[in-house]
């Protein structure tokens, strides 16, 4: 078009390369057209159909560009103008006003893939803390797209195994694509196997697994699940264990192995409690979660009380955090669990309400779950008509038949086939899912779907022994479950066999066996017709003596070990003592040094959290605590008020409170809590000498678990304060200098050392940067922490992240162990990071993260690990001309240059150069136990003439030379001849042309501190290959 010009289709290129809409303000600041030029442009553009504009003024490119403009616009848009723009884009100002797709598409057509696949991962990242997950998901398809075009470089291949973990994590988790899992996995495999990468390979196996069984392939995916922990255990380290334990829940979950499966989703639960600072990702779908596996496993094993528990809190907390859709479904489930226990009036008011808001949210999961629980309620009823019709029209979100661990969904389909209801069920044919059970790895399922065959076996009047045998496969198989309802079920049906071959006294046996199985739940499920059998009536049923109680605790409670982690194993206490009496949720209340200040510490909880504790619904509660505190004896609540709940239903809760008594001081208080007070409750009904004996034993365990912990930590404090300083006065570590700029410096630091501000010190080699970031870190709150120095000129690149954030065992060839880095050593200290500089591009964006979120993964893995570290970074070189150079990111320099302090040379220091000298004197005095004399005036204006080059570093070593060498009443100094360079100029002495080429690459090694490649290295600078300078340098005697 001849009415544009130059500066109109620069403007228009610059909408091509950034392929959305941006605002104007930002395409001002990027096209080469003042703001009242571009303002009149775009009214021409929107004429001529070339752009559109929007209702909110930001423009873009007309969907249907003409093909000989975009031609043009891809002529103009060359790699480089896109360098231009990349480098552009990279200001603060539009990092924030840019669509990420816009950077992302800029970064990719400048070449600068690996830049742009890393800024879309890290959007990514951010779109999932914010909730969005297909944003998050088309974020990594971006990267993984970038990624998988330029695998076999190991930089690359190792970012492209990241983005597919995350990408199949955030597919199954959400629901959303889950499809593409095993194609994304088959890429990724190849990859990994390349790397050596065992942790990989073993997650993939988990994954794949885990996609195996959500599509109905469980004997599949069992077996890769197996296969993928038994990787995980020969690798054995702390983060792969940690990632595995959910996918161990998983496995024995689907063999019916509840009593294994709780352990192992505790475990998950403890890792991300808020106590541990530690998050490991998840990669279970909402319905499978540790939080909902906890609670549906505990109803499974017969904890009905904790199960209700978990659920009613997860269902509150999700209501109060407007998590509608986890909300739905957890009230979904805790409806299936109340009908369970009988409680079915409460069940039917939650479970109509979940599946109204199922509906209205269009949450598959969840309205699968209530209409499941609707027709268990209909089952328990005895309207077994319309639980049939509710059960075929159940909406199934799974792809290939039902899945379900419920017993009573195999003792429904039973009753359906017995009343024989028509037509027949396409996926819940009764024979065809006995089959499937019996053939399967379920225990759980197994046992029951052998007590129904051995039913069918009476029905069709078999031998008692037929009967018996089926019977007694059943008992074997409940008995690996851990659930006490359905063995003793099975036992039941035991005894009417026994009864009916007239065998009253094995009768009476196994319905004494089927009685003390269900324990405090007799009543509600123990069968009418065996109440004869039993040698008591119901109101004097056998139970478990109160003196027995606390024996048993005692036990229990012996079992806790002391280990390093004290927080952790206070956590396994709590949550034991929960489960040991029936209790929902539970707490250790601490109050620091003993003292009342009103408002104890929880240190340790089972399913309660510290907003919780803040709520209005837990002050009668926390009133409690205060006055066991105060008065220090047990206190035993049962049928207590306690206020109004969410919906404004009275509360009444049964409650524990123990005194924690520590070397004869209450130091603490251990809350035990349940809501079913028309219930038995477990064994929260105490005597008060059984109280006191188990506050006693309680006391004991957290007293050991509390002094072995001290241990540690003290041990710990002593390797850190044993450290040497490098740097410093040889000393004392103090910085010597009296002269006005040293007087400034070292105010300024002493002031900036009570934030925890970010800290660029620079300065020449050997001026004492170390040595300053030292006193910050003394001078700072941090103090009694680690200082931990990281120097990365002396790292190789490719060792730099894992110098840095650690790696993990398997995470590489030759990582056979695991690895912690210095950020994670740094936690709650300083992390000192010498010749900031050197960081290559790569580890920069990381880096920059860390920074801003204080979280990372060590190389390899995928737990994140919380650190809460403060930065001080030094360096010699001029960043702002690595910055230019494209060697350093503009985004890194400012997040560093929060303070910058610049610690002058000694040449600029005046009579702080004899200061130094005198003290460094007496230092190697007594180092090497001689008696030397003092410096003279003639010393000392030589000391100050000099202009030393090396600084500090060098005084030392020249002073120590100097202690070694003098003999006499004489001190011998051997200061170097003023340095001068051995040529002014390149071209003086007429010199060859290769003494030319010697002299120039003397000048770039100088520059680059004898550092041949990487960023920024010789090489680089002179534009050749590392191994061609190495060549070059042999031919001309340059020895390295």
């Amino acid at each position: 078009m001849k009415e544009l010009s130059r500066a109109d289709w620069q403007t228009l290129a610059v909408l091509e390369i950034l392929t959305g809409a941006v605002s104007l303000d930002v395409l001002e600041r990027l096209a080469p057209l003042t703001q009242q030029e571009l303002c009149s442009r775009v009214e021409k553009f929107v004429s001529l159909g070339i752009v559109e504009q929007a209702e909110d003024g930001s423009i873009a490119l007309a969907a249907d560009l003409p093909q000989h403009i975009m031609r043009r616009l891809l002529r103009i848009n060359t790699k480089k103008r896109a360098a231009s723009l990349a480098a552009q884009i990279q200001r603060p100002d539009l990092q924030d006003s840019l669509p990420v797709s816009a950077r992302i598409a800029v970064l990719a057509k400048a070449g600068l893939d690996y830049d742009a696949a890393l800024l879309a991962q890290a959007a990514a990242e951010k779109s999932t803390q914010e909730g969005d997950a297909q944003r998050a998901i088309d974020l990594l398809d971006t990267a993984c797209g970038i990624a998988g075009r330029n695998l076999g470089d190991p930089l690359w291949d190792a970012l492209f195994v990241q983005i597919v973990n995350e990408l199949c994590r955030l597919r199954i988790v959400h629901a959303q694509g889950i499809r593409e899992v095993p194609s994304l996995l088959e890429r990724e495999k190849p990859v990994a196997v390349r790397l050596g990468d065992r942790r990989s390979l073993a997650r993939i196996d988990l994954v794949s697994g885990l996609y195996r069984y959500l599509i109905g392939e469980t004997a599949r995916g069992l077996d890769s699940i197996s296969s993928g922990l038994q990787q995980a255990e020969d690798l054995g380290d702390e983060d792969i264990m940690a990632i595995s334990s959910e996918f161990r829940g998983i496995c024995y979950y689907l063999k019916g192995m509840y009593k294994e499966a709780l352990d192992a989703f505790e475990q998950v639960g403890r890792m991300n409690s808020p106590q541990s600072g530690k998050r490991v990702p998840t990669y279970l779908p909402e319905y499978l979660a540790s939080s909902s596996a906890l609670g549906y496993i505990s109803a499974l094993l017969g904890q009905y009380h904790r199960a209700v528990g978990l659920l009613d809190s997860h269902w509150r907390r999700a209501r109060l955090k407007k998590n509608d859709r986890n909300a739905c479904f957890y009230e979904a489930l805790l409806g299936i669990v109340l009908i369970i226990m009988g409680r079915r009036s409460e069940a039917y008011s939650h479970l109509k309400a979940a599946q109204k808001e199922a509906l209205e949210l269009d949450n598959k999961q969840a309205l699968h779950v209530t209409r499941k629980g609707l027709a268990y309620h209909a089952y328990f009823e005895g309207r077994i008509e319309d639980a049939y019709w509710m059960t075929m029209n159940m909406p199934y979100t799974e792809s290939i038949g039902p899945q379900y661990n419920w017993p009573v969904h195999l003792e429904m389909l039973y009753a359906f086939e017995r009343q024989d209801l028509l037509p027949a069920m396409p996926s819940l044919a009764f024979e065809q899912e006995i089959r499937r059970v019996l053939e399967g790895p379920n225990h759980h399922l197994r046992g029951v779907a052998l007590r129904i065959r051995a039913l069918q076996a009476q029905e069709r009047g078999a031998d008692h022994e037929d009967v018996l045998a089926l019977l007694q496969s059943s008992e074997t198989e409940l008995h690996l479950t851990g659930d006490p309802v359905e063995l003793a079920k099975t036992r039941a049906e035991m005894a009417r066999v026994k009864l009916a071959a007239k065998d009253r006294p094995g009768a009476r046996n196994y319905a004494l066996m089927a009685w003390e199985g269900l324990s405090g739940y007799g009543q509600d499920f123990f069968p009418d017709d065996l109440v004869p059998l039993l040698s008591i009536g119901l109101d004097q049923r056998p139970g478990t003596r109160r003196q027995d109680l606390a024996e048993r605790f005692a036990d229990l409670m012996d079992g806790f070990i002391p280990s390093t982690d004290g927080d952790e194993l206070l956590n396994r206490l709590v949550a034991a003592t929960s489960r040991f009496f029936g209790a929902e949720r539970g707490g250790l209340f601490w109050h620091p040094g003993g003292r009342d200040t009103g408002r104890p510490v929880l240190k340790a909880a089972c399913n309660l959290e510290k907003a919780d504790i803040s709520s209005e619904l837990f002050r009668e509660s926390l009133r409690l605590v205060l006055r066991t505190f105060r008065n220090g004896e047990p206190l035993i609540l049962k049928g207590a008020p306690a206020g109004h709940d969410l919906d404004g239903e009275p509360r009444v809760l049964s409650i524990i409170c123990l005194p924690v008594v520590i070397r004869g001081e209450t130091r603490g208080v251990l809350y035990l809590e349940h809501s079913c007070a028309d219930d038995e409750g477990g064994n929260l009904d105490l005597d008060r000498d059984s109280a006191l004996r188990i506050a006693r034993q309680v006391s004991f365990s957290i007293d050991r678990i509390l002094r072995y912990a001290g241990m540690i930590e003290a041990d710990r404090s002593r390797v850190v304060s044993a450290r040497p300083s490098e740097d410093g006065d040889v000393a004392s570590g103090a910085i010597i200098g009296s002269s006005p700029v040293m007087q400034i410096l070292l105010a300024l630091a002493d002031q900036v050392a009570l934030s925890d501000a970010t800290v660029l010190i620079t300065g020449e080699t050997g001026v004492g940067k170390e040595l300053l970031a030292r006193r910050i870190h003394e001078k700072s709150t941090r103090k009694d922490n680690p200082f931990v120095t990281v120097n990365l000129a002396s790292i190789p690149d490719t060792l730099v992240e894992s110098e840095l954030f650690g790696h993990e065992k398997g995470a590489f060839t030759g990582a056979d162990r695991q690895k912690p880095g210095k950020i994670e050593l740094a936690h709650r200290g300083t992390l000192f990071i010498d010749e900031i500089g050197d960081v290559p591009l790569s580890a920069q964006v990381k880096l920059l993260r860390v920074i801003q979120e204080k979280s990372f993964s060590r190389v390899g893995g995928t737990r994140t690990i919380v650190s809460d570290f403060r930065l001080i970074a030094a360096t010699n070189r001029d960043l702002t001309r690595d910055m230019a150079s494209g060697r350093f990111r503009q985004d890194l320099y400012f997040r560093l240059n929060v303070v910058p302090l610049s610690v002058p040379p000694l040449r600029d220091r005046g009579q702080d150069v004899v200061e130094l000298a005198r003290e460094f004197l007496r230092h190697y005095g007594r180092q090497y136990h001689r008696s030397l004399p003092a410096l003279t005036r003639e010393d000392e204006k030589a000391l100050t003439a000099y202009s030393w080059p090396g600084n500090v570093r060098e005084l030392r070593n020249v002073i120590e030379r100097c202690a070694i060498l003098s003999s006499g009443d004489r001190l011998t100094l051997h200061l170097p001849a003023a340095p001068r360079p051995a040529f002014d100029s390149a071209f003086d002495g007429t010199p060859t042309m290769d003494e030319m080429q010697r002299r120039y690459i003397l000048h770039v090694l100088d520059l680059t501190r004898g550092r041949l490649g990487g960023p920024g290295g010789a090489a680089e600078i002179l534009g050749m290959k590392r191994t061609t300078l190495q060549a070059r340098m042999r031919r001309l005697g340059i020895g390295k």
